[in-house]
């Protein structure tokens, strides 16, 4: 099948164009904040938009105080990534997924 120079410049635009995929938590608009926890670990909070404070209450965690988030998203159209507490965070927006290295670039999680 032969394509027109035309056609493929509008595939083109069209596939340059896709929309932002909003990060949501039960159906409803959230946002993904990721931050040291410490020399070497990470913090990931996904929370609705509703929600107002930075953490949910949890007896797992002790109250603290935190940096402030290096990654804060409500929304995703391509791969993000940043560096956080010494290990390389990647996010993907197709699934969702968030990717830990280390220094080397090991996988950690």
């Amino acid at each position: 099948m032969k394509f027109s120079p035309f056609i493929f410049i509008a595939l083109l635009a069209v596939a340059g164009t896709a929309s932002a995929r909003p990060i949501t938590a039960a159906g409803l608009p959230a946002v993904l904040d990721i931050r040291a926890a410490g020399a070497s670990s990470l913090r990931i909070t996904l929370r609705p938009e509703s929600f107002k404070r930075e953490f949910p209450d949890t007896p797992v965690l002790p109250e603290r105080d935190y940096p402030r988030a290096v990654l804060s998203l409500h929304e995703i159209k391509k791969s993000v990534a940043a560096k956080v507490a010494g290990l390389r965070v990647e996010v993907q927006p197709e699934p969702l997924r968030i990717i830990v290295s280390g220094k080397d670039g090991t996988v950690i999680q």
